[in-house]
């Protein structure tokens, strides 16, 4: 088993910035652009869905991707027609939890603070990883294997009855796909995070990640006045996950986090990545 310091060394990144034409962006586009070729035609919030497998962890937690979401039924303007939601089930067959951000935020603080005195360079391997989330450095390109496709029909009292449905045939694009090894060192300390394995939380996050990339791209560029999404989206969701991260290593003050909700996120800056990560990240 590789040690946690050899875990650091494999983590090492430099501060990335998200430009026009940064990778970072060029990724966020190519995911974003593989949603909206999914088969949306016909299907309805609430009446009509489709489901998506997309990644299967080690202990057997499938996670989908299910769409439309519940923002693209909205009739005024902020209805986002690309909107979707991670729909997790575990190796037994059971549903999970419809988890948000605002979950997401709680489960994180509740399972450092368990750690904090115990395993605290483990929090900034964690906090490490979760950056390297935000900038897509993990992602690699690749067409998942056959896959089943489900359409979901909700009957006449409101129950959804499944049904397979033909493979979406739109290409490859950008899988989460962390390192191995420090998943398996991290989980040792975070065996389980929000009902879900450590790996299993992390894609979680991942998919919820994508999907801000993929509703926000529709209001703010294309009926906004932005050239670009930005830090709009994954970005500032997963850096506010880092800054609570940094609340726990007393690297952030709570008025500093709870300031940063008044714009929306509350997203690490710079010089505070670099604490909190214990400079993993420089």
């Amino acid at each position: 088993m590789a040690s946690l310091a050899d875990i650091r060394l494999v983590l090492q990144s430099e501060m990335h910035r998200c430009t026009r034409t940064s990778p970072t962006q060029s990724k966020r586009m190519h995911n974003i652009t593989w949603v909206r070729r999914l088969p949306w035609a016909g299907l309805t919030y609430g009446a009509r869905a489709r489901c998506e497998l997309v990644a299967t962890t080690p202990t057997g937690e499938r996670l989908y991707i299910q769409y439309p979401g519940k923002e693209s039924a909205r009739a005024d303007e902020g209805c986002r027609p690309f909107d979707f939601y991670p729909l997790v089930v575990s190796s037994q067959g059971t549903q999970g939890k419809d988890l948000g951000f605002n979950d997401i935020f709680g489960s994180v603080f509740d399972a450092l603070m368990a750690a904090k005195n115990t395993s605290p360079d483990h929090i900034r391997v964690l906090a490490a990883l979760t950056y390297r989330m935000a900038f897509m450095l993990d992602h690699v390109l690749k067409a998942l294997p056959p896959r089943p496709s489900v359409e979901l029909k909700a009957d006449s009292h409101g129950h959804w009855q499944s049904e397979p449905a033909a493979e979406p045939d739109n290409g490859e694009f950008y899988v989460y796909s962390p390192d191995e090894t420090a998943i398996s060192v991290l989980a040792e300390v975070f065996p389980s995070i929000a009902g879900l394995s450590l790996e299993g939380f992390l894609r979680y996050c991942d998919l919820l990640a994508w999907n801000e990339d993929s509703k926000y791209y529709y209001s703010k560029v294309e009926h906004g006045k932005k050239a670009t999404i930005g830090r709009t989206g994954r970005l500032n969701t997963l850096l506010t996950v880092v800054r609570v991260m940094g609340l726990v290593t007393g690297d952030v003050h709570l008025g500093e986090l709870l300031g940063g909700f008044s714009y929306g996120t509350s997203a690490a800056k710079s010089d505070e990545v670099v604490r909190i990560t214990g400079g993993i990240v420089h």
